[in-house]
């Protein structure tokens, strides 16, 4: 695959490539590329193309293609609790084809990790008649193949186990198992077929459990260029879970891995940004004297919400929790040029100045400063705006919230606050005259 893209690109994309194996079981095949700044393919579709010229490998139980360029993490992980095994496997098999449905989401796995195969016993109704529980069982049959300890015998210093069990022969054939007898508590054998149901399986080579309940996560891999976790996830919620809790009572599902650490995240960065609004509007309602000019002065940070937005959809970004902490930055950030737009009205305001001309006079004699604060800032964030290196990636959803937020946010203050603060001045000069007309009514 990768010689391919060489191929049809012109350039070193592979530098070399490991294959390892960690167990009899489990193979690594690692391949590592050229510096992302000196090849024009990313490693998204490098990992893309790997997969599809790989296709299903027959046997295999797990097949992963990752590229470790981005951050680690499953980008879908849905997790299912129940007491009941049984519940659980049919209900992750039910989520996996149902989130294969969706486009976008590959290596669709589950975490039900298959042990040895092993021959499951059970007992018949006969065999219950009969007085056998499960424990009588597993013991004939322990001792029968494994072997039961008759005495010891001292050699020299050497203490030695005599034990009684079938040939060694016979313990390696099938036939043993379903020709042998199980002796009862007392003393009565009885044919093993009449007793016990074998069947084929494969036991767990793990058992995990959360609140004293079984779990399974069912994971997928998300194709950022096509849709993300987020999105599949508020489109399960609302298309497949209603019914999907109709059809497996006994079955809890509970988000796990990136969309757990994003409701926490999102929670957290809620109440952080409450807690700025709050901290930002104390601070400047106590030097101003005033209930209403801080509002004013803060309305630009919807605004600048929206320039960070419109600035992600100009860079082709998704809105990441990243972006978010760029907005939480940009609240204090934007408000600079109001608080110096209102400074300036205030003054002039004081020198006897009516409010019209003072927002005329204030917005010429600061439109410097403030052009300038904002063009400085956004300036000084163009590098890391303009920069292809795959570690500058994380911090540009941060730097467009900033730059485009503040770029946005300093149009709109120029607009925008003199006529709030024209509209607050009219209320108030309403609400005095009301105030004043119903005192001249009364007696």
């Amino acid at each position: 695959a990768i010689r391919e893209l060489e191929t049809q690109s012109g350039e070193k994309i592979l530098e070399h490539y490991q294959i390892s194996a960690s167990t009899n079981t489990k193979a690594n095949v690692a391949a590592e590329l050229t510096p992302s700044e000196e090849r024009a393919v990313s490693t998204a579709d490098v990992v893309r193309l790997w997969r599809q010229k790989a296709g299903p490998i027959s046997g295999a139980k797990a097949l992963t293609f990752a590229g470790t360029a981005g951050p680690p993490g499953q980008g879908l992980d849905i997790q299912l609790e129940s007491p009941d095994l049984d519940a659980l496997r049919r209900a992750a098999s039910a989520l996996k084809e149902k989130v294969a449905t969706y486009p976008g989401l590959y290596d669709i796995k589950d975490t039900f990790d298959a042990g040895k195969p092993e021959i499951q016993l059970d007992l018949t109704p006969a065999g219950e008649a009969a007085g056998f529980n499960r424990r009588d069982l597993a013991l004939n049959v322990r001792d029968a193949f494994y072997g039961r300890e008759a005495q010891r015998v001292q050699r020299g210093r050497d203490e030695v186990k005599v034990m009684v069990r079938y040939p060694l022969g016979e313990r390696g054939m099938l036939d043993t198992l379903r020709g042998m007898r199980v002796r009862a508590a007392d003393g009565t054998a009885v044919p093993f077929s009449v007793v016990a149901d074998a069947t084929y399986g494969s036991g767990l080579a793990t058992i995990r459990r959360a609140d004293f309940n079984r779990i399974v996560n069912v994971q997928a891999e998300v194709d950022k260029a096509t849709t993300s976790g987020e999105e599949i996830l508020q489109r399960l919620e609302a298309e497949y879970f209603p019914e999907f809790r109709a059809q497996n009572p006994d079955v809890t599902i509970a988000l796990r891995g990136e969309a757990e650490q994003r409701m926490k995240s999102m929670k957290s960065l809620q109440f952080g940004f409450l807690l700025s609004l709050v901290s930002i509007y104390v601070l400047l309602a106590i030097p101003l004297k005033s209930y209403t000019k801080p509002l004013a002065i803060m309305s630009v940070i919807p605004f600048g919400i929206i320039g960070a937005l419109l600035g992600h959809v100009l860079f082709g970004l998704p809105v990441s929790i990243l972006s978010v902490f760029g907005l939480l930055a940009l609240s204090g950030i934007v408000v600079n040029d109001s608080l110096v737009l209102v400074h300036r009205i205030d003054e002039l305001r004081s020198g006897g100045m009516a409010l019209r001309e003072a927002l005329s006079e204030a917005a010429g004699q600061r439109f410097r400063a403030i052009l300038l604060t904002t063009l400085t800032t956004f300036v000084g964030l163009t590098p890391l705006l303009a920069e292809t290196a795959v570690q500058a990636q994380f911090l540009k959803p941060m730097a467009v919230s900033v730059g485009f937020g503040v770029l946005f946010a300093t149009l709109i203050t120029l607009v925008l606050l003199p006529m709030l603060l024209l509209i607050a001045d009219d209320f108030r000069r309403h609400f005095r005259n009301s105030v004043a007309a119903w005192k001249s009514l009364l007696p």
